[in-house]
């Protein structure tokens, strides 16, 4: 009954800003709309900035982000017009405003893994009207067109990310060829809403919540750990690792794809997630791989003297 209770309330009490950037009218005979997703903390602001600024930048011409920052806190004006000032740059999308109730607040979180880190495990409700949706988290930053990543077939799956090798740190694995990341995901919508897996999900995370190592992370790979799936490596290369395990591993395959693989994505990627806490913003962060190609991003932001 109180989980019921809770969705009702959940898109009862949701605050949507809409807006729409498309001050040229351009309508071409093939638009490909792609639901992005964000879940900001107010101490990310300026990278998700970056993140949706690379998304906006490094895209085909006719294809249509619809971009939804899904949030807890309030943001001020002025941190609205940070985010909107970049439809004064980039035109031909759209960016929502969602903000909902936190009912994780018993939940553990911490500096680097917020409360909001929870939030897409509620997607299938927030979104109710989408069969899928790409979630990005806001450090990351997307060097070509996401039409082939939302185009994927996961109809056996609930949750596709890429691979990562936290198992070993969490109490309930030891090894797994199919435990992913949730920094960079393409979620089953669809699926989950007729599976009803949320009710699940915060059953088992308030049972366990001594136990949530990477918090959301932990629960996905847990409770649906036959309905996770893997990405093409493009898709989230993990910057502090896979250069790692290119010099390191000779033997090299991880889950269904190959070490050649894993080079060209390393090469080429689609998709990079700067995980773990030496961030390319940071003092810190001098070195690190791919920190350049976010430099870049950020000069295209509107926010770039913010960010030094």
């Amino acid at each position: 009954m109180f989980f019921f209770f809770y969705l009702i309330n959940l898109i009862s009490n949701s605050i949507i800003h809409k807006y729409i950037f498309n001050k040229k009218k351009n309508f071409y005979s093939l638009i490909n709309k792609i639901p992005i997703a964000f879940t900001p903390d107010l101490n990310f602001i300026f990278p998700t900035i970056v993140s949706i600024t690379s998304l906006l930048k490094n895209r085909n011409f006719n294809t249509y982000y619809i971009v939804h920052l899904v949030y807890f806190q309030n943001f001020t004006k002025d941190e609205f017009t940070l985010f909107i000032q970049l439809g004064n740059i980039y035109d031909f999308w759209e960016l929502n405003f969602i903000q909902i109730n936190n009912i994780f607040i018993n939940l553990p979180s911490s500096k680097n893994l917020p409360h909001t880190t929870y939030i897409r495990l509620l997607f299938p409700t927030i979104f109710e009207k989408l069969s899928k949706i790409i979630y990005l988290d806001g450090d990351t930053i997307v060097l070509k067109d996401l039409l082939n990543l939302y185009n994927l077939n996961i109809d056996n799956y609930y949750f596709v990310g890429q691979f990562h090798n936290g198992a070993k740190y969490e109490k309930f694995f030891k090894y797994s060829k199919h435990y992913i990341n949730a920094g960079v995901l393409l979620i089953n919508l669809f699926q989950q809403r007729k599976d009803k897996t949320e009710k699940k999900i915060i059953e088992w995370a308030e049972k366990n919540k001594k136990h949530l190592t990477f918090k959301d992370q932990t629960i996905i790979n847990y409770c649906f750990i036959d309905k996770v799936g893997l990405l093409p490596p493009e898709y989230g290369i993990l910057s502090n690792s896979f250069k790692f395990y290119l010099k390191r591993t000779k033997n090299f395959t991880l889950g269904k794809f190959s070490r050649l693989e894993y080079e060209k994505a390393y090469n080429e990627p689609a998709i990079v997630h700067f995980h773990g806490h030496n961030k390319p913003w940071k003092k810190n962060g001098k070195g690190r791989y791919y920190r350049k190609q976010w430099w870049e991003n950020a000069k295209f932001s509107g926010i770039y003297n913010n960010c030094k």
